[in-house]
Formats: structure tokens, C-alpha cells, sequence
């Protein structure tokens, strides 16, 4: 996926390289020289564990891991937004996370020594996702590449054995009006993982904050669906290799998930619910999901109109709904046909309730009493 809006445009890649490898030995710092793997030091209250990137041993931030989440008790107040107050009566249903999950296995690029103290953050997330879904787990190392300037990442991401075709589509991606902006690159090295690429433009004048951090690691995602359909018996019984990517799924479904799946991540976490927005809802475009089907080809209203159509869905279909619909196609290629294998509703009528909840929200038009009653 490719993302840009003011906040965001997502990435992943790995690979650590151009840090820095200085180091004192009685104040340890992120990317410093270290001696022994697995070596530790404390540090004004911070625990500096020695590790492996790449060919270097450095020093880098300890996480902790998080503590076991603690149920809850309901609120006393509703939500006035009916399917906010319907998530959170399913809360108590939403399963705890595993917390003997691994981090997947990563390496980040850098450009700037100095990002290096973005990457905590950005794993403690990635940690998120792997104990909320068993698909984020690879066997190749992932790579997120972050860069400052396109010369950097156009000679980086040649030197990591991207074909050309693809550094040069890269390239054409480069935003430097956006505070952050990121694309996956799947297609870069057959010897990685999931990768990406995150850009950040600190000259605009924003530092990463949450938001960047769970747009780099839902580039991420993708294993979650590409799992999901291979379970399919079209896609186990093809001669070919076939994806997701092969049966026309929605856009506005292929962008919209993926915040859900990090906000789903998070609420295993802390027991509340708060969908991860781009960007505060409006009615984007035309406000129909039908407009948002094709392949997307830029930044458009698939992002904003699907996170809020995939939250819908979690009302009305379950925790397990935003993969759901992945692992419907069974000998079929039809995604609609898919739709109601995975929730028994007709794709019309879930686009109805969308166009309805849509307008709720931005207008606070009634909805239905039909769909009020599904929400209830």
C-alpha cells in the first residue's frame, strides 16, 4: 500500500546501515559500539542491551515487553455513536493477546544515524500486531528503509538489490510535501521479508509521533491477508500462484483494514477501543464504497471511507471480521460472492448500512432502525 495525506504515507524494509558507531563505555547510546552480544547497561533509567545488526554489534534501547493486559470494567456511558457503544459492549469478547509472540524479524535502513531512536517505538507496535494475529510471522528478515533524500534511497535501495523497474517506480512515489509518507515494497528482494519504505520529511516540521509509528508497521500487515486467502481452495488448487491481489478485492477494503488491524492490535493491549485515523472522518468523494472498488492510484477517498466502512464491519460481524472476508473465496473468484460466504449479508445491503453510517457521521443524518438494530 501507498499512503499520503498530511500525516502519512507508509513504508517497510529492513536492514540497519550509516549508523553511527561511537561509544563511551560509561553512557552506552543507541547505535554506539558495543563489544559482547547480550552485554547490558543502564543508563539514566534506560537498559542498553549489546545486539547483532547486520555486521555490527551496537547498542540498542531494551523494550519492554508489555505488562499483561487487565480487563476493564464497562463505563457507565454510552457512546452516542451507535457503533462505538457497540464495540465497546464487545470488549469483554475480545481475545487477550499472546504474549509469548515474538517480534518478527527485522532490520531498518537508515539514512540518519539519528532515527535510530524512532525504532523502539516502531517495534514496541510491531510487537502489537504480532501477539494480536498469528500471520505477522515471517521467516525472512523484514526491511524498512527510512530515508531523508530520494538520491539516498535510489542508491540504497540499489545496492540492496531492488531491480531497477522497481527503485525507479519507488522514486516516483517520493513525496516531500507530506510530514511522513511511506509505499510497501514487496517486489524489491526475493531474499527479504516484507518490506518498505518510510520516508521522513523533518523539515516540514514534524517529528514522528504514534501515528507514524503504526503507519510503518501496518505496511506490515500484509501477511495477515496474503495468509488468509491462501487458505482458499482457489488459491491451494490453482496450477498458478494466485493472491489476493488477483480477484479484484475492494481498494477501499485493501487500505481501509489496515488501520483497523493495528487499532484491534492496540485494544488487546489496553482493553479500550479507539480506531487509529488518518485524519479526523469526513465525507470524502462521492461517500459510496462502489466508487472506491478499482485499484487505487493515488491518494484518494479509499483510505479515509474504508478504515471507517472496516470499523462497521467489527460492529456487525465480529473481532475476526476485517480477515474474515479474505478466507471466503473458496473455488471463486468474485470478492461480492466472498463478502456473503464471510458475513451472509449481500454486499448491497452492507454498502447500504456504510452509506448510512457515513452519513451519521458526518452529518449526524438518522440511520435506519434497521441497522440501528443490528448495532444493538
Amino acid at each position: 500500500m501507498k499512503t499520503g495525506i498530511i500525516p502519512v504515507f507508509l513504508a517497510c524494509a529492513l536492514t540497519l546501515s550509516g549508523v553511527s558507531s561511537g561509544v563511551s563505555q560509561a553512557a552506552p547510546r543507541p547505535s554506539g559500539k558495543c563489544e559482547q552480544v547480550g552485554a547490558k547497561k543502564i543508563f539514566k533509567k534506560q537498559t542498553f542491551v549489546c545486539t547483532e545488526r547486520g555486521k555490527k554489534l551496537i547498542w540498542v534501547k531494551k523494550i519492554p515487553r508489555p505488562s499483561k493486559p487487565v480487563a476493564v470494567p464497562a463505563s457507565n456511558t454510552e457512546s452516542d455513536d451507535p457503533v462505538t457503544a457497540k464495540i465497546d459492549r464487545m470488549m469483554a469478547s475480545l481475545p487477550m493477546p499472546n504474549q509469548n509472540a515474538p517480534m518478527p524479524p527485522m532490520r531498518f535502513i537508515l539514512e540518519n544515524p539519528g532515527d535510530q531512536e524512532f525504532l523502539p517505538r516502531l517495534e514496541k507496535q510491531f510487537l502489537y500486531l504480532a501477539q494480536a494475529f498469528p500471520e505477522m510471522n515471517w521467516e525472512k528478515t523484514g526491511v524498512t528503509f527510512i530515508p531523508r533524500t530520494a538520491n539516498w534511497l535510489e542508491t540504497t535501495m540499489r545496492e540492496q538489490g531492488c531491480p531497477e523497474p522497481v527503485v525507479q517506480r519507488i522514486l516516483g512515489y517520493y513525496n516531500t510535501q507530506a510530514h511522513e509518507w511511506g509505499t510497501g515494497v514487496m517486489d524489491c528482494n526475493p531474499d527479504f521479508g516484507p518490506t518498505a519504505v518510510m520516508g521522513l520529511n523533518l523539515g516540514v516540521g514534524v517529528q514522528p509521533g504514534f501515528m507514524w509509528d503504526m503507519l510503518v508497521s501496518q505496511e506490515f500487515s500484509e501477511p495477515i491477508r496474503s495468509t488468509r486467502f491462501a487458505s482458499n481452495p482457489i488459491a491451494i488448487n490453482s496450477p498458478n500462484p494466485i493472491g489476493w491481489w488477483d480477484v479484484n478485492m475492494p481498494s477501499w477494503m485493501r487500505e481501509g483494514v489496515e488501520p483497523v488491524w493495528n487499532s484491534i492490535a492496540t485494544a488487546m493491549q489496553t482493553r479500550k477501543w479507539d480506531l487509529i485515523r488518518l485524519e479526523p472522518f469526513y465525507i470524502c468523494g462521492t461517500g459510496v464504497l462502489r466508487d472506491y472498488a478499482p485499484m487505487l492510484t493515488g491518494w484518494d477517498c479509499h483510505y479515509i471511507l474504508g478504515t471507517e466502512a472496516v470499523e462497521l464491519m467489527v460492529a456487525l460481524y465480529g473481532w475476526d471480521a476485517p480477515a474474515t472476508w479474505w478466507g471466503s473465496f473458496g473455488n471463486q473468484r468474485d470478492p461480492y460472492v466472498a463478502f456473503k460466504n464471510a458475513y451472509g449479508d449481500d454486499y448491497d445491503t452492507f454498502e447500504r448500512y456504510a452509506t448510512e453510517f457515513f452519513q451519521w457521521r458526518a452529518n449526524k443524518v438518522p440511520m435506519s432502525q434497521e441497522l440501528l438494530s443490528r448495532l444493538r
